[in-house]
C-alpha cells in the first residue's frame, strides 16, 4: 500500500516491527522534506529518507533494519549538539555546502557513503522518493514544504509512504522461511570477527541489546531534553 498527504510518520522500524510479530516479511519506506545533498552537491535535495524491514525469527528477536539515506538521522546532529561533541567526518555540510565537524554550523547532511561514496546512498534516496512519493501521489523530496514551514503556515506536507507486506507462506512456505532464517542467521552470527571480543551482528541485534539494558537501568537523557522535559 502507498499513502500520500501524510507527515512526518516517526520511526519506520515500528511499522516494520509490527509486520514482523504478525509473521510477514515486510519493508516500510519514506520520503521528507529536502535534508540531504546529492553526491557532490552543495545544496539540500533528498530527505533522509527512511528504509526499514524486518523478518521475523521464530526463536528470536526479529531480523530489524531500520537507517535513514544519509549519512546520518538529524537528530544525531542536535544529540552532538547537545553533548557539545564535534560530528563524525564526512556526513554534515555547513550553509555554505562545505563540510563540517561543528554541530553548531550543521545545516544539512551528507547521503551515505560521505564524500567518496555518496552515490550510493543518494541513488537509494531517489528509490525511496520514487516508490513512496512519485508512485503514491505525494511530493518528491526537493519541492516538499518543510516541517517547520507546514507547523506555522496553512499548507500541510504532503509526504509520502510505502509499506509492502511479504506472506513467506505464500513463497517457500512458512516452515521453510523459519528454518532458512534461523540457517541464516547462524551462519551471519558465527562469521569470523574483524576484532576479537567484538561479534558480528545482525541488524537489530545491538538495538535489542541497548533496549534490554534501557530496560533494566533506564533510559539516558541529553542535557537539551532534560531542559525540554523540565526534569530538573
Amino acid at each position: 500500500m502507498t499513502v500520500r498527504h501524510s507527515t512526518h510518520y516517526g520511526a519506520g522500524g515500528v511499522y516494520a516491527l509490527e509486520a514482523a510479530k504478525q509473521g510477514f516479511v515486510s519493508l516500510v519506506l519514506s520520503n521528507s522534506d529536502p535534508a540531504v545533498a546529492l553526491a557532490g552537491g552543495r545544496t539540500p535535495f533528498h530527505g533522509t529518507n527512511p528504509i526499514a524491514m524486518s523478518a521475523p525469527v521464530r526463536l528470536g528477536k526479529p531480523w530489524l533494519l531500520d537507517m535513514a539515506t544519509s549519512s546520518i538521522p538529524f537528530n544525531r546532529v542536535k544529540l552532538y549538539r547537545s553533548l557539545d561533541l564535534p560530528l563524525p567526518p564526512e556526513v554534515a555540510l555547513n550553509e555554505e555546502g562545505h563540510p563540517t565537524l561543528d554541530a553548531e554550523q550543521a545545516r544539512f547532511l551528507q547521503p551515505l557513503g560521505g564524500m567518496a561514496y555518496g552515490h550510493k546512498g543518494a541513488a537509494l534516496a531517489g528509490m525511496v522518493t520514487i516508490l513512496s512519493a512519485v508512485l503514491a501521489g505525494a511530493d518528491p523530496d526537493p519541492v516538499m514544504i518543510s516541517t517547520a514551514e507546514a507547523q506555522s503556515g496553512p499548507t500541510p506536507q504532503n509526504v509520502g509512504h510505502t509499506m509492502v507486506a511479504f506472506d513467506p507462506a505464500r513463497f517457500v512456505g512458512q516452515e521453510a522461511f523459519e528454518i532458512g532464517m534461523e540457517q541464516y542467521l547462524a551462519l551471519l552470527r558465527t562469521s569470523p570477527a574483524a576484532e576479537q571480543g567484538v561479534p558480528v551482528c545482525a541488524p537489530g541485534d545491538k538495538e535489542w541489546a541497548e533496549a534490554a539494558k534501557r530496560d533494566e537501568h533506564g533510559i539516558p537523557v541529553d542535557p537539551d531534553t532534560e531542559r525540554f522535559l523540565d526534569l530538573r
